[in-house]
C-alpha cells in the first residue's frame, strides 16, 4: 500500500523541494495575466510551527483512515498524549503539564506521523477540489 502521494515532492526520487517555488512563480504570474471580474486566491500553507500544532484528534482519525488496528491506534496515541512536560525557569523545574496537542520533536515515530498527516490534509484538499468545493486554477492549457 503506498502512503505518500505525488504531491509531496520531496518523496519521489527526481524532485527536489525547490521546484514547489517554481511551481508556486508560474501560479502567481499566470494569476497576474488572467483577465475578468473574477478573482484568484493562493494559499501558502505555513509549515514551520506544524508539528506543535497536530490537532490528536486529527492524528487518530488519520491513523484509523491508513487502516491502523485499534491496538496500535491506541498504543500510538498514548505515546503521543500520556507524556506530560516541565519547563525550567530560571534553573528551577516547574509543574508538570500535558500539552493538549502537537507532536514532540525528538520523537523518532514524529516524523512518521507527521508525514502522514501531512498526506491527509492532501486527501481532503483533492475531496474538495474533486466536489468543485474548490476550483483549481489552470497553468496552462493541458495543465
Amino acid at each position: 500500500m503506498k502512503l505518500i502521494g505525488p504531491t509531496q515532492a520531496n518523496f519521489i526520487p527526481g524532485r527536489l523541494s525547490i521546484d514547489n517555488i517554481v511551481l508556486v512563480q508560474e501560479a502567481v504570474h499566470s494569476m497576474r495575466r488572467k483577465k475578468g471580474r473574477k478573482g484568484w486566491m493562493l494559499l501558502k500553507l505555513d509549515l514551520e510551527k506544524a508539528y506543535d500544532r497536530i490537532r490528536w484528534d486529527f492524528l487518530q482519525e488519520t491513523l484509523v483512515a491508513n487502516g491502523l488496528s485499534e491496538v496500535w491506534t491506541h498504543k500510538i496515541m498514548a505515546g503521543v498524549t500520556d507524556p506530560s512536560m516541565s519547563v525550567l525557569w530560571n534553573g528551577e523545574k516547574t509543574d508538570s503539564f500535558v500539552p493538549a496537542r502537537g507532536l514532540r520533536q525528538g520523537d523518532p515515530l514524529s516524523p512518521y506521523l507527521f508525514v502522514l498527516c501531512l498526506e491527509r490534509l492532501c486527501h481532503l484538499i483533492e475531496a474538495s477540489v474533486g466536489t468543485w468545493d474548490w476550483k483549481p486554477m489552470a497553468l496552462s492549457c493541458g495543465g
